[in-house]
């Protein structure tokens, strides 16, 4: 369209176009008073000039319209270099006015409406990740964060099978006359609240082992008591400082200690492969003694000041109350998610293959088989039992519930599962006495001593 009105300027030879865009009006061709009397003075030319000057009008007309940006203009661009529409229609350069036409407009609309289902799609997009964030930062926290290698059962491939090595250590001891040591290194899942701050200080001062403790501020391999390094096992943050340290082959640390059992076992390797134990007790008790220790233990993590406020049957009565946690530790499922038979059945399995059994009510027989299953000695005589007697740790004294009574059979509907899985525990303590026997009757009288349960 600039062409054309360009070739009837060039007719008349005197010609001065301009494009006049003042107040949005839409763009027309004018002719100065040297060309209007050309015109004048010959007809011809007169038709001839209004006919290109129509056509030129309707073709720019329509171009303008319709938004055609290929429109080759001879102009300055000075006052519009670098200027952009974020926005994708064309750049007008018309006294450096942009002009949006009704055609624009919709466009406009058309883009901002897209633009606002695409902030809207971001922003559903960030709420996703922000949970799927939020749920994996509550599933590490609740399980650890380390995942072993597994084998075709999905159980730690580096966790010794409770008999694995039996047969073939008996025969060799017998040879030998003494226990083989096959690098192998005791992992203690310790149960909150069923004697683990006591079998602790057994394991530091009466068999002289070393574990993980993050006792004084930045883990660090530094000794900073006795027998005990300053690494943290308890946190997924410190498993993961603790597994990128290679802790367990650096031979600062005897027993591994830890609440979480996945991640825990995730620790051994190959060259020091781990051999599991706990002590259960019964979960109704555990609910009890742990709720009562958490709202008075303010120099723990797990602190809950809030819980002064309410009775323990409240607390098992609202939604806070997550339940079977032994069972979900031991299958990696999360708190909250239901479980089945299926967690349970394989949850024995781990159990029946993977972990020696104690039991809280029974530590006396409990530790009896452990210095026999683990060839344990100890530094002083009787100083586990004075250890489970008479200096009991980190006692917990409470209120407890009547069995049988309505809170109490709340409770157990409420961990149906854990309660299933103690009782196969029993079993499998009953198979291990069977395992290793008393030597003699003497000291077999000295496990019917009634037995103080530590509540720690």
């Amino acid at each position: 369209s600039f062409q054309a009105a360009y070739l009837v300027g060039c007719l008349e030879r005197r010609t001065h176009i301009r494009y006049n865009t003042t107040h949005g009006h839409t763009p027309h061709v004018l002719l100065s008073s040297t060309m209007t009397a050309s015109i004048k003075r010959n007809a011809v030319t007169k038709a001839l000039t209004f006919s290109i000057l129509l056509i030129a009008q309707l073709i720019l007309l329509d171009r303008y319209i319709n938004n055609d940006s290929d429109v080759d203009v001879d102009t300055d661009q000075s006052n519009v270099r670098g200027r952009r529409r974020q926005l994708s229609e064309p750049l007008l350069p018309f006294d450096d006015v942009e002009v949006t036409t009704s055609a624009e407009t919709t466009d406009v609309n058309a883009n901002e409406q897209r633009g606002d289902d695409n902030k809207s799609e971001q922003l559903e997009d960030e709420e996703i990740e922000t949970e799927e964030s939020k749920l994996q930062k509550r599933t590490r926290q609740y399980l650890g964060g380390l995942y072993p290698k597994v084998d075709s059962d999905q159980m730690s491939l580096y966790l010794r099978d409770t008999n694995e090595l039996t047969d073939e250590m008996d025969e060799l001891s017998l040879r030998w006359g003494e226990k083989v040591d096959y690098g192998d290194r005791p992992f203690f899942w310790h149960i909150p609240k069923a004697s683990g701050s006591t079998m602790k200080n057994i394991l530091n001062f009466c068999f002289n082992l070393k574990r993980a403790e993050n006792v004084d501020g930045k883990p660090s391999m530094k000794l900073v008591r006795d027998n005990v390094v300053n690494m943290d096992v308890n946190s997924p943050d410190g498993l993961q400082h603790a597994y990128e340290n290679d802790l367990v082959n650096s031979g600062e640390v005897d027993v591994i200690v830890s609440n979480y059992f996945i991640s825990g076992s995730a620790l051994f390797t190959q060259q020091h492969h781990g051999r599991a134990f706990t002590i259960m007790r019964h979960p109704i008790d555990l609910a009890e003694s742990l709720f009562h220790y958490r709202k008075k233990a303010s120099w723990e993590p797990s602190y809950r000041r809030d819980w002064n406020t309410i009775t323990f049957a409240q607390y098992v009565s609202s939604d806070a109350y997550m339940g079977n946690w032994m069972v979900h530790q031991l299958t990696g499922t999360m708190a909250g998610e239901t479980l089945t038979v299926k967690h349970l059945e394989h949850a024995k399995d781990v159990l029946q293959r993977k972990v020696f059994v104690g039991i809280a009510s029974q530590m006396d027989e409990t530790m009896r088989q452990l210095k026999l299953y683990f060839n344990w000695k100890e530094t002083q005589p009787f100083c586990a039992f004075n250890y489970l007697h008479s200096t009991p740790t980190n006692t917990n004294k409470h209120p407890k519930m009547v069995r049988g009574s309505e809170q109490w059979n709340l409770v157990a509907e409420k961990e149906k599962w854990d309660l299933s899985l103690y009782y196969y525990a029993l079993e499998l303590f009953s198979r291990q006495r069977e395992r290793f026997p008393p030597a003699d009757r003497a000291s077999e009288g000295l496990i019917s001593i009634k037995n103080v349960v530590p509540d720690d």
